[in-house]
Parts: C-alpha cells; structure tokens; sequence
C-alpha cells in the first residue's frame, strides 16, 4: 500500500504573492491551486480556511528520511513554504485519513478535532497526533534508506528550522530564502546588496 502525504496548513490572504515575495522563486497558478516552482509542491485552495497539498505525490515516509541524520529534504520543502507563508505550523498525514474529515468545508480546528476523536473499534488505522521532533526521530533505529520510524498523523511546528534560519542569518550576514538545497549543502539567499545567490552550508 502506498502512503501518499497530504498536508494542512492555515490560509493566509496572497499566497502566490507571498511566495513569490519571499522565495524568489516562480509560482504558476491554474484552475485548482499554486505549483511552486523547483520545489515540486503543488498547493490546494479548495477550501477558505485551509491550504492542502500533496507534494506531488510524493509517499509520506520520504518527510521522515533524514540521511545523514539531517531534516530531509522533502521536510525542509515544505518549512520553507511553510515559512514563506507567514505561517509557523503544518500538519502531516497519510492521505486516505483524509476520509476522516471533509477537506472542502472543514475549518482547522474541526478537522484536528475529528482527526484526535477516539477510535471506534471498527477502526484499523492508527491516527494517534505526533509532534516531530528531529532529536527524538534520531534517537531510534531508521530503515536501511534512512527512513526513521513514523507515524501516520504528525504536527510540525519546525522549531529547529527556525532555529538554522536565525543562526545562518545571525552568522552570515544574509537573508535565507530557505533550507532547501538544490545545490548539494548549498542554500539559496539574499546577500545585503539584493543579490540572490547559492551559500553553502556544509
């Protein structure tokens, strides 16, 4: 069976401003949402309260793939959209729990509570709220691609990413754009004369 990821976040008011604004990347919009550009993340407005995505598909262990012990790749996709939102928080999950909920109508707090409702006994999927937490991710044993245990319904609030974002900022005199390398360990950013640029970071 394949775990598609599905993510939720809160609306906000000019998306597709706001990422371009503050990524400096391309947004292209069409008839049901945003696809931003190099982050291969296509993002869902069918709903006034909530933004959905898919990350194109992606399966939901690849947010948990964390090679050489670091944010995957996939999570620091969704941090730095997250981020340039305005927004501090996302919830994760497998996407048939979506059933769960209507995605369409449902406003924030009314699909987190149906979502943490108790189970009935008819239920075999495990829907119990995680809160991710890199250090305690690392302390167990991954798979052999890296993939540290997981489950199917995660909040993420990114405290450590914030964290790196204020250190590189503090200690190179930048802007970060975001953490997502399209260059190995080399991150996109804004240098004090306007110019964007790759930094490396390891």
């Amino acid at each position: 069976m394949s775990e598609k990821l599905f993510a939720i976040m809160a609306a906000v008011d000019n998306p597709k401003s706001m990422l371009e604004n503050n990524l400096m990347v391309e947004v292209k919009k069409d008839n049901i949402g945003l696809d931003v550009m190099g982050y291969e993340v296509h993002l869902e407005f069918d709903n006034p309260s909530i933004i959905t995505s898919n990350a194109d598909g992606f399966p939901l262990w690849l947010y948990f793939q964390c090679t050489n012990r670091r944010s995957s790749n996939l999570r620091n996709r969704y941090f730095d959209i997250v981020r340039a939102l305005g927004l501090k928080e996302m919830w994760l999950l497998w996407e048939d729990l979506a059933d769960y909920f209507d995605s369409y109508a449902d406003d924030l707090p009314t699909i987190i509570a149906k979502m943490t409702a108790e189970r009935t006994h008819v239920e075999f999927v495990e829907r119990t709220l995680e809160e991710f937490d890199l250090q305690k991710l690392l302390q167990q044993t991954p798979s052999e691609d890296d993939v540290y245990p997981y489950g199917m319904f995660t909040h993420d609030v990114f405290s450590d990413l914030f964290q790196r974002v204020e250190e590189i900022e503090n200690q190179m005199n930048v802007v970060v754009l975001g953490l997502t390398e399209f260059e190995k360990n080399t991150i996109r950013v804004m240098y004090p004369d306007g110019r964007v640029s790759g930094l490396r970071i390891r």
